[in-house]
């Protein structure tokens, strides 16, 4: 019978675990300054955020891109002098500026906090984790409004937008920016007995 496995003493040796690799999410930060202070579910939630915030301004951009050029079918005006269309770029811009807005205070506030006092309290954490799902909620609407306002150009799959919409949907299913972050952060905000351990 033929031997499948490599015997113990033949088996290759295995590397060091990487330097700079965080080897359990709970690990205490081996360095200190505000950004070390922030609760690493925030930090995940403000850079997934971040990500979609990227996502709906390429989407904004492109559509009127598209918007100045493209005469719809059966269409004599440009795609951009139709008026809800206009409205549509108006509701994006604003949804994604506005909830920009709200997420940057928030970070600052939060890193002023780290700052001064060392550490940076529940009501700040849950407060980060809402202002990343919003912004990442609205930038979500925003894409799906210049997908609709980009109309057959919006389908191919070489469109822009295609994979502005595709991709900002991905975003969404991440654990630190789902629906469920209205919940846990909706009962602190009641003041209602919370498991704080996930923000």
């Amino acid at each position: 019978m033929t031997e499948l496995s490599t015997p113990a003493a033949e088996a290759p040796a295995r590397p060091s675990a990487p330097r700079r690799a965080l080897r359990w999410i709970t690990d205490r930060p081996r360095a200190d300054g505000p950004l070390f202070r922030f609760p690493v579910f925030g930090l995940l939630a403000l850079g997934i955020a971040a990500v979609a915030t990227g996502i709906a301004r390429t989407a904004i951009d492109e559509l009127v891109r598209i918007a100045g050029g493209k005469t719809p079918t059966g269409s004599k005006r440009l795609l951009g002098e139709r008026g809800v269309v206009q409205m549509q770029v108006a509701q994006a811009e604003a949804a994604l500026e506005s909830s920009r807005a709200w997420l940057r205070a928030t970070v600052d506030e939060a890193w002023e906090t780290a700052r001064s006092t060392g550490a940076i309290p529940v009501a700040q954490r849950a407060a980060l984790r809402l202002a990343a799902t919003e912004a990442t909620a609205r930038a979500t609407r925003a894409v799906d409004l210049m997908y609709d306002a980009g109309g057959g150009t919006s389908i191919y799959a070489t469109s822009p937008l295609q994979r502005c919409f595709r991709d900002v949907h991905v975003v969404t299913q991440h654990a630190m920016v789902a629906s469920s972050t209205y919940e846990l952060t909706g009962r602190l905000l009641l003041g209602l007995e919370t498991d704080s351990a996930m923000l």
